[in-house]
């Protein structure tokens, strides 16, 4: 219940003003959420020309009742709830609002313009192809066990022959042979097939940026495009990098490293080394007398603009669930692509 102290309060501070909506909405609200509105004309303060002599905005108890009740969370989820539920990026959930496939009203909320999808959309969304279609490129590139990984290369010790996992679905692995035979979880092992190399936990590189590579499939496993995953999993580490596929081709992503290697091991590697550099799309890889260096080639643009216009791309960045930098980034990205569609020199 609404604190009793507040009750018979006809103005209300800043303080009680949070107190007050907490209980009514259920969520608590912040200061600038508060302050934001009051900038907006959302929200009117009184005596709001000298409020900082004492430290705090003042409010009428009325005033605050009606907008309690007017700006109270919208029914529905939010562009980031729906994304964890479902595994859509909010870019992509964006995307279907604009093109008509996902139901989405804009309200105001916490102080921005923010999408809410109501529950009958999002179980629509929950049942259809886009989500369907999203988990199957997300499928897991090993076992919850860590014992199989995607393109990890076993051997058969009795009969000398060689395997490849090329499939990791709910869990469960399927080992290609090279004669060509197929063996599915647990018969994998108990046919004699044992990991070549223990895939070890590497330290997680928390950088966002990453180098992008595109392999075609190859039709053999004994391919040699496919000894990019046994140096990736011997000196890289599955926590960084990520692998996806579709029905002809297999999308690396690796994180920015330094693998520090002697010229025995350059050696050995020299030839992966040449198909990462020829499989890559985005990014570097560079050969060093010490070892191999993958990153990426992006680099930082600061610009400096006046406070009003920096609140005006928050807003709208906020109105999108994006990070200022991620607003800026894929509007200037557009923007030169359009450009390039058109013909337009820079």
């Amino acid at each position: 219940m609404i604190e009793q102290q507040l009750e018979n309060e006809v103005v209300l501070t800043t303080k009680q003003v949070i107190k007050y909506l907490t209980d009514v909405w259920g969520d608590e609200p912040s200061h600038s959420m508060i302050y934001y509105y009051v900038r907006e004309g959302k929200l009117k303060a009184k005596y709001e020309d000298n409020w900082r002599i004492d430290g705090t905005l003042l409010f009428d108890r009325v005033v605050i009742e009606e907008f309690a009740k007017e700006f109270k969370r919208p029914e529905g989820y939010t562009l980031s709830e729906v994304s964890k539920i479902v595994g859509l990026h909010v870019t992509t959930l964006q995307k279907y609002i604009k093109d008509g496939s996902l139901d989405a009203s804009k309200f105001d909320f916490k102080g921005k313009p923010t999408y809410f999808v109501p529950k009958e959309a999002l179980t629509s969304l929950q049942e259809s192809d886009y989500v369907n279609r999203s988990k199957s490129k997300r499928k897991s590139f090993f076992t919850r066990d860590k014992e199989f990984y995607l393109y990890q290369s076993f051997r058969n010790e009795t009969t000398n022959d060689y395997g490849r996992i090329i499939k990791v679905e709910n869990n469960i692995p399927t080992l290609l042979t090279a004669h060509g035979k197929e063996i599915i979880g647990a018969a994998i092992k108990d046919s004699g097939y044992e990991p070549i190399y223990k895939v070890n936990t590497f330290k997680r590189i928390t950088k966002k940026d990453f180098a992008k590579f595109e392999l075609l499939i190859p039709n053999s496993i004994n391919s040699k495009e496919y000894r990019v995953f046994d140096f990736i999993y011997n000196y890289i580490g599955a926590e960084n990098f990520n692998v996806e596929r579709d029905s002809y081709k297999i999308i690396l992503k690796i994180k920015p490293i330094f693998v520090q290697m002697d010229k025995e091991l350059i050696d050995t590697y020299y030839e992966t080394i040449l198909i990462l550099e020829r499989i890559l799309k985005e990014g570097i890889v560079q050969l060093r007398y010490n070892g191999l260096h993958i990153g990426t080639d992006n680099e930082s643009i600061t610009i400096n603009v006046p406070k009003s216009i920096k609140e005006q791309i928050r807003d709208l960045a906020n109105g999108l669930d994006l990070s200022i930098e991620d607003y800026i980034k894929e509007k200037l990205l557009n923007q030169l692509k359009e450009m390039e569609q058109n013909d337009v020199h820079i």
